[in-house]
């Protein structure tokens, strides 16, 4: 009777060591496929394409900041009475900005803001006007101008063009004698252009 119990004690030790071998090969490869799913999962993530954010400003590289600003001479046009490219009381003229956005994979809103420069000896300069891509003309008087690059538009290759005056009415801050004095030295028009680029993600 006791050998009796011996065998069978060492047979249920025997049964539960190889139960035992067997939940740790189980519990080993359950392991194993969790942790090489986990693997895969994290180099998968690696492979994440990353939105290129450049745009060019007449040519210029902006990607590094989110502004920038630069200080434009405008073209005259001429007319009747006055010469191309030369500056006198009611010239009209005009200054392009091109924005290149074909390398950026995300939207963007573009802010531009326009004021006469400290440095232009002609302080009575007046935007006109403007128009994207040779579109027609929008007649404003505003200094700013806001708007959305989308991502799939057709042609993220946008040219702005600004339409100034030299402003020679009635409260123009130069008088008569200002622009005869303007006109009689080194005349230069010039005009402070700032840009601001956002993201648009929404």
């Amino acid at each position: 009777m006791e050998a009796d119990n011996i065998i069978n004690t060492k047979f249920i030790q025997k049964v539960l060591l190889l139960l035992s071998f067997f939940s740790m090969f189980i519990s080993f490869t359950v392991f194993k496929e969790t942790y090489g799913k986990y693997v895969t999962d994290i180099n998968e993530s690696t492979n994440i394409k990353i939105a290129r954010w450049r745009i060019l400003i007449n040519g210029e590289d902006v990607r590094n900041s989110s502004s920038t600003s630069t200080t434009i001479a405008p073209v005259f046009m001429g007319n009747d009475n006055i010469q191309n490219n030369v500056i006198a009381p009611h010239a009209e003229g005009y200054f392009d900005i091109i924005i290149d956005g074909s390398s950026a994979d995300v939207s963007f809103k573009y802010d531009i803001d326009i004021k006469v420069s400290e440095e232009s000896s002609v302080k009575d300069l007046i935007i006109t006007g403007y128009s994207i891509d040779e579109n027609e003309k929008v007649v404003t008087n505003e200094t700013t101008l806001s708007n959305i690059v989308l991502l799939n538009q057709q042609s993220k290759l946008i040219n702005v063009r600004f339409y100034i005056k030299w402003n020679d009415e009635d409260g123009a801050t130069m008088d008569n004698e200002a622009d005869t004095i303007a006109t009689m030295t080194n005349v230069d028009a010039k005009l402070d252009v700032s840009l601001k680029f956002t993201q648009v993600v929404e």
